[in-house]
This record gives C-alpha cells, structure tokens and sequence, in this order.
C-alpha cells in the first residue's frame, strides 16, 4: 500500500491553477506511477527504464515552489467577497514569496530562470497595477480600512 489519499486531479480554471493543482496531483501520485511502471503494467514513452528520471521530479518540484504563490493568490482573488483591495494585496504577497524564492541560494535555479521569474513578475506587475486605468487596486487598497 502506497498510502496515497487522492488520485490525479483535473485542471483549475486560470493557468496557474491548473499547472499547480496538476502538478501537485501528479507529484503526489508519483509513487503510484512508479509502481505502475516498474510492474510494467504501464509503459510511457521518452522515460529513462520506462519511469521519469530524477530530473523530471526536480524540475516538477521547481515548477510547483514557483507557481504556487501565482495559484493560491489566483483562488483567493476569485473568491465573491475579494475586493480591489484584496488584489493588490495578493499581488504583493505573491511578489514578496517570488522574491524569496529567486534570492534563496538553497532553491538550485538556474540564473537565466530566476531572471526569467522576475522579469515576468515585473512585466505583470507593471501592466495590472502600474498601467492600469486610474490606480484601481492601489486606491483601493489606500482607502481600505481593513488593510
């Protein structure tokens, strides 16, 4: 018995969710995969001994440390009761843990990929808060009297 408790999930409704919530399915049944494989009850094509090699679960892993600040903030934003408010506060929330993430020297990144994180988070940032009409969200967030 592996002792997964849950099986492959389907995809989200935004981009990030549906990477995050997949990957992390997957990364969680990877086990099962395995065994799977090993068995050969599967066979997959373009796998080291029928099964990804270590790099395609460290990379899995490097995918879903990134996009998991995008997705939780991306669900939380989706909320009914989420106000203008609430968006920009989710956004400097998830700039602040992709910040960790690309200045922590224990995460094994690549430069080019860390560059490539913050210039994306930047060009996002700018065109939804910098960019948009009349400051929507940071006056909201100014006249927010819970923020």
């Amino acid at each position: 018995d592996l002792n997964i408790k849950t099986g492959l999930k389907s995809s989200g409704k935004t981009c990030f969710s549906t990477v995050y919530i997949s990957g992390c399915s997957l990364h969680t049944n990877m086990p099962a995969i395995k065994a799977l494989c090993n068995s050969k009850t599967v066979k997959l094509k373009n796998f080291v001994d029928g099964f990804p090699n270590g790099a395609f679960s460290a990379k899995l892993q490097e995918l879903l440390v990134i996009v998991a600040a995008g997705a939780k903030a991306t669900t939380c934003i989706e909320l009914t009761h989420s106000t203008v408010s609430d968006v920009y506060v989710f956004w400097l929330a998830t700039l602040a843990e992709l910040h960790d993430i690309i200045t922590d020297p224990h995460i094994l990144m690549l430069n080019g990929v860390r560059e490539d994180i913050r210039r994306i988070a930047n060009f996002r940032w700018k065109a939804m808060m910098e960019q948009a009409p009349r400051d929507v969200y940071y006056t909201g967030f100014i006249l927010d009297p819970h923020a």
